[in-house]
């Protein structure tokens, strides 16, 4: 028997600002394997997004193995809170391209590919 898949707590709230803002939402959370949160989609735009809790301790916000794979073979956006959903869709209105470089630190922190500095 499969069991229900993890998510973290901010989850819930991340979609609905996603769907608000106009974005179409698919949840992958249950696809597991390292694969991302959720894919979304606004004006031809597709995107792979992975979504931790800001609030818990940065130990807690590590990529799994599994992620690290897949984030390493394909763009992933990490999305903490819905300040950074705000931010996200300000670069996309923006044209800022590329989207990608503006979570690529954190991504980096995440991976523990370099330390915070406090």
């Amino acid at each position: 028997m499969k069991r229900a898949a993890r998510t973290d707590k901010n989850h819930t709230q991340i979609v609905l600002a996603l769907r608000r803002m106009g974005f179409s939402v698919l949840s992958l959370a249950a696809v597991g394997k390292g694969c991302p949160d959720l894919l979304i989609s606004r004006h031809g735009l597709t995107l792979l997004l992975e979504v931790k809790n800001g609030k818990a301790p940065p130990s807690q916000r590590r990529l799994t193995p599994d992620q690290n794979t897949f984030h390493s073979k394909f763009p992933v956006f990490v999305i903490k809170s819905i300040e950074d959903v705000e931010m996200l869709q300000n670069r996309l209105q923006q044209r800022v391209y590329p989207i990608y470089s503006v979570c690529e630190q954190e991504l980096r922190l995440l991976r523990g590919d370099i330390s915070r500095k406090t």
